[in-house]
């Protein structure tokens, strides 16, 4: 299999590629940036809920990322996008707005490096009518404590998907093609668990899908811990983000 290759700038790792999409990863990253203190709750702004302050890594969502990556191209010789945050999380938080995910003034260059290389990559996509339909495919990758579901898929009920939806109204619950369906058939057990069911609130979609559109996957230990789950979940979503985009992306033009 061949090894993905980053560009790193401002502690953001960094893929180009040449399909509808992009896979991305705030929270599994090590780093101390210069010049940025660890964050305190105390000097959270007024605006910023104190419920959404975190400063613990998703532990090896940086592994699955990669490993997804690697193996779309396995799959069809073609790379996604690939855009990592190196921070560590108690510096920064990436997948808050940045007022929220920032406390100094320092670490704002390593934010928007990441958020804006995320949306170049989005609109190079766009741009090039790589799928003719000007669909992106981005995947936000993180991890959540073991509960009712192997996987949480955050669209902030559907409002970050909506060119999707628009286009495919069973996006998710089609029984060949649709996402959900796609991970349920491969054994994970989703939330929402249905069509008429709304996104679990405690994983609804963060900052970076709210920005830049996409799919927030909150994956639980029990899938990403154990090394040999954790290697069988970079597969199964490969293969089934493989399946999902190829049937929804019109790739002709008219």
């Amino acid at each position: 299999m061949s090894e993905i290759k980053f560009t790193v700038k401002n502690l953001v790792s960094t893929k180009a590629g040449t399909l509808p999409i992009v896979l991305t990863c705030p929270h599994d990253g090590t780093e101390h940036p210069i010049g940025v203190d660890e964050r305190q709750r105390s000097n959270l702004r007024p605006d910023c809920p104190v419920s959404q302050f975190n400063k613990d890594p998703d532990l090896f969502t940086s592994d699955i990322t990669i490993g997804v990556a690697e193996r779309i191209f396995a799959l069809t010789s073609e790379w996604p996008y690939v855009v990592m945050f190196n921070s560590h999380r108690i510096y920064i938080d990436a997948n808050r707005e940045k007022k929220c995910g920032c406390e100094v003034s320092e670490a704002e260059l390593y934010f928007d490096e990441y958020h804006s290389r995320i949306a170049q990559f989005a609109q190079e996509i766009r741009t090039n009518r790589i799928c003719s339909n000007r669909l992106v495919f981005l995947f936000d990758f993180h991890g959540k404590d073991d509960n009712a579901s192997d996987i949480s898929v955050g669209t902030r009920n559907k409002g970050t998907i909506q060119q999707m939806v628009k286009f495919n109204p069973g996006w998710g619950w089609d029984y060949k093609y649709g996402l959900n369906s796609l991970l349920i058939k491969k054994g994970y057990t989703i939330s929402p668990g249905s069509p008429c069911e709304e996104d679990d609130p405690k994983f609804f979609g963060g900052y970076t899908v709210k920005e830049h559109g996409g799919w927030q996957f909150e994956i639980a230990n029990s899938k990403r811990k154990p090394r040999s789950k954790r290697e069988k979940l970079v597969n199964d979503l490969a293969e089934s983000i493989r399946v999902f985009y190829d049937h929804n992306c019109i790739d002709h033009i008219d």
